[in-house]
């Protein structure tokens, strides 16, 4: 028996929601966390700059606005 065929469905696209309440997607959380490191701690350390409460919370909504849109250019949710 041949159990190799095409699947010619539309793969789905995943659910994000509006900008400030939205999810992300289950396949994307690990590059999401690892990123979100990596603005919020590496890089200020690797410049020598230290941030304050304030300057980390405008870094992640930046980071999360600019995320969320990536995401839905990639998917045509547009």
């Amino acid at each position: 028996m041949n159990y190799e065929v095409n699947d010619y469905r539309e793969p789905q696209k995943p659910k994000l929601g509006s900008w400030p309440f939205w999810q992300v997607p289950e396949f994307y959380a690990l590059s999401y966390v690892i990123r979100l490191a990596l603005i919020m701690v590496v890089m200020p350390y690797l410049f020598g700059i230290k941030l304050t409460a304030i300057g980390l919370f405008f870094i992640f909504v930046m980071f999360d606005y600019f995320t969320y849109r990536g995401l839905k250019t990639a998917y045509g949710l547009e």
